[in-house]
């Protein structure tokens, strides 16, 4: 939908009427930034009033991993057209939690490491070390994503 920045009053200002499904996978795009009223005005419900029919947004600082494994089961569970939004916001949210280790490293390990490399610039390449070596790591524990950090910082909104 866009690519670089974009502020709540832009978000506010779109008419997007055929807008449907809004993944917003950035940390805290639930959170209201304004202090000054009651109004709840957070990315999401910005969206929500330029005409999306669903937003899923987070409400802390979620993992890249974990999120990015998260969108992956989200969308596989809206292809199954008995799942309502919030079934494969729930669905998804089982599915990582019940994700193992060997299935991390089996299924999606190479996919990652193969997306680090891509990004990886002479500016960040010490931020993507840092995270194959955590990468790494969750391969190697039994359900790296159990807590429910991982997973239950994702709610949606909207039509179902």
């Amino acid at each position: 939908l866009f690519d670089g920045e974009v502020t709540l009053g832009d978000v506010f200002t779109w008419r997007l009427p055929k807008l449907t499904d809004v993944f917003l996978s950035c940390c805290e795009t639930n959170l209201t930034v304004s202090k000054l009223n009651d109004d709840i005005l957070t990315i999401a419900a910005g969206f929500l009033s330029a005409g999306a029919q669903s937003v899923v947004s987070t409400l802390w600082a979620v993992n890249d991993f974990a999120t990015a494994l998260f969108c992956l089961f989200y969308y596989q569970h809206r292809q199954n057209p008995n799942y309502t939004r919030p079934q494969a916001l729930y669905q998804a949210q089982i599915d990582l939690r019940n994700l193992t280790g060997r299935g991390l490293n089996d299924k999606y390990k190479s996919q990652l490491s193969a997306h680090l490399q891509k990004i990886k610039t002479e500016e960040n390449q010490s931020q993507i070390q840092e995270m194959s070596v955590h990468l790494a790591w969750l391969c190697q524990q039994d359900y790296p994503f159990i807590n429910p950090y991982y997973w239950a910082g994702f709610v949606s909104q909207g039509l179902q």
